[in-house]
């Protein structure tokens, strides 16, 4: 797959906010929350390198900048959502699943490739349009 590594960006951004939400958490012993607080941020740092080389590596891959950058966030974004609601509980509402139906439709379009150069003035001055 193309968005392959755009999408494990945003996986692995999501992945780091959940090690950062962690670092202001209280454990239960004092040795044990600096202890795990220090481990959090280590892996937030790395979650966080490992979303921009990924990143940077679907871009290198890509014909354009658009493709990776919309499913990165919105990978991202997903990814997010479901760890909110599976790992920290958080509640849903219509609204908020009606955003992430739009996003990856918005996605779905944004990537297709029957669109790609519709209306795109080329150097001679006229528009390229595909049949």
């Amino acid at each position: 797959m193309l968005l392959e590594k755009a999408i494990y960006a945003g996986l692995c951004g999501a992945i780091g906010s959940v090690f950062g939400k962690y670092i202001t958490y209280s454990f239960d012993t004092i040795i044990w929350s600096y202890f795990l607080q220090i481990l959090c941020l280590v892996l937030m740092i790395l979650f966080n390198t490992l979303n921009m080389r990924f990143f940077v590596n679907s871009l290198q891959e890509s014909n354009n900048s658009l493709s990776p950058t919309v499913t990165s966030f919105a990978a991202n974004f997903f990814f997010s959502f479901a760890f909110g609601v599976f790992i920290f509980k958080e509640k849903t509402s219509f609204i908020s699943v009606l955003g992430i139906i739009l996003i990856i439709f918005g996605l779905y379009y944004l990537c297709d490739t029957k669109h790609k150069n519709e209306g795109v003035i080329t150097h001679e001055g006229t528009k390229n349009k595909l049949h």
